[in-house]
Parts: C-alpha cells; sequence; structure tokens
C-alpha cells in the first residue's frame, strides 16, 4: 500500500473548522462529537485540529474489549477523548466512570461530557495508582507556542 502524498494536504484542507475560538480553548464537532479543547496542546489538541479524531486505533481496539450495556473506566481520561468514544460503545445502558486529577483538564473533560449530553458517564477529580496514598498534583499551565489557524 503506497501513500498517496497529494491526498495528505487535501485530508488535511477539509478538516472542519472550530465552531468556537476563545484564547486557546477551541470547540470542534469530532468523530465522536463535540470536544472543547486546548489549541495549544500538542499531541491531543492538535490531533483534533488536524484529524477531528484522537488515537482511533486504540479506539478500536475498545470496540474489541467492551461491550453495549458494560461499564468502562478511563484513568487519567484528560479531557474525555477516549470518555466518549467508550461511552458511545457502552451505549445509554452502560457506563463510563472516568478519572482525571488536573482541576483544569478535569473541568474540560466535565465540559466535553455535558456538550455531549452525556448521562452514561460520571467523572472524577482524582489520581488513581497501585498504592494507597497521596500526591501533589501540579496545576496544568498553559503552553507558550503559537496557536496556528485550524
Amino acid at each position: 500500500m503506497s501513500l498517496d502524498k497529494q491526498a495528505i494536504p487535501a485530508a488535511l484542507a477539509a478538516a472542519p473548522a472550530p465552531l468556537l475560538s476563545n484564547g486557546h480553548l477551541r470547540l470542534k464537532r469530532c468523530r465522536y462529537g463535540l470536544m472543547l479543547y486546548s489549541a495549544l496542546d500538542t499531541y491531543i489538541g492538535r490531533s483534533f485540529d488536524l484529524y477531528g479524531e484522537l488515537a482511533e486505533d486504540e479506539v478500536a481496539v475498545f470496540r474489541q474489549l467492551v461491550r453495549p450495556g458494560e461499564t468502562a473506566l478511563d484513568i487519567g481520561a484528560n479531557i474525555g477523548a477516549h470518555t466518549i468514544a467508550l461511552a458511545a460503545i457502552v451505549g445509554p445502558r452502560g457506563r463510563v466512570i472516568a478519572f482525571e486529577p488536573q482541576r483544569v483538564i478535569f473541568q474540560l473533560l466535565n465540559a466535553n461530557a455535558s456538550l455531549n449530553g452525556l448521562q452514561n458517564v460520571s467523572a472524577h477529580q482524582i489520581a488513581l495508582g497501585s498504592a494507597t496514598g497521596s500526591i501533589k498534583v501540579p496545576p496544568w499551565t498553559i503552553p507558550r507556542r503559537r496557536i496556528s489557524a485550524a
């Protein structure tokens, strides 16, 4: 299978523009629904900007492991890219329990669940680990990189 290098720019140009931009935050209709994300995020934000999705290969694995009506855990949920996809996979009779310790990122996770009207998602601002204890979670700081046009 060869890569058509001329098709790549056309595919990127076809990516839908954000519905809303406010400072570093963007709201965009993505593969699994509306996503609010930071345009300054090197990986997740950039992926939503360019492709309207994140790690679709991972979601394909989730589809093999998770069934409608089941409960899925998203540990280290970040802004909910996998949470939103998992919510679609488990359906309205299933549940997704998402965990994200960083306050601002947790707020974006909740915003994304709410923007998509997901009643089957519950989010918890807590870190999970293999041992009982406590950690200091650093605050999220806005990275300093140029915001490119989407």
